[in-house]
This record gives structure tokens, C-alpha cells and sequence, in this order.
């Protein structure tokens, strides 16, 4: 983007693990940042999930937050909700 954009992570789930895939304690230590400015880039867990989901939020740098009203949305933020579906096996 040509603009100082600020990506917030709002919310994420990521409860429904494969559990064949990973032991649960593995699971448990995944953190994230809340927000990135310039460069925005961010390493998902999602190979070890059979479903997971996330929901960040791209505004100008002071304009909006993950508690902005949703009223606002197109004018100070864009919202953006990412589903990862897999098929776990054995």
C-alpha cells in the first residue's frame, strides 16, 4: 500500500486442532502480535488446525482500532476475515 496502514489482529480461533497432528501442550503456545505498521506480514498456525479463523483490521495509523464502532467500517477501517478449513488423517 502507498499508505502508513496499520493491520490490527482483532480475533482469532484457533481451538480446533488435529490432535493426531500435535500434542496439545505444542498447541497452547501460540502468540501473535495485536498490530504491524509498514510491512505486514503474519505466520498463521494453520497446518496444524483443522479449522481456524481470523479477523484483522487495516486502517490509517490513529483512525480506527479492533473497538471501533462497526459503523465505520469503509470509511475508516476495512475488515478482513480469513476461514482455513483442512481434512486432518492419521
Amino acid at each position: 500500500s502507498t499508505e502508513l496502514l496499520v493491520v490490527h489482529l482483532c480475533s482469532f480461533d484457533e481451538s480446533a486442532a488435529c490432535s493426531s497432528l500435535l500434542d496439545i501442550n505444542t498447541v497452547a503456545g501460540s502468540r501473535y502480535m495485536s498490530n504491524t505498521q509498514g510491512e505486514h506480514e503474519w505466520p498463521l498456525h494453520v497446518a496444524r488446525l483443522y479449522h481456524s479463523s481470523y479477523h484483522f483490521r487495516s486502517t490509517v495509523a490513529g483512525q480506527a482500532d479492533c473497538s471501533t464502532d462497526q459503523n465505520y467500517a469503509g470509511a475508516l477501517f476495512t475488515d478482513y476475515h480469513f476461514r482455513f478449513y483442512r481434512r486432518c488423517t492419521d
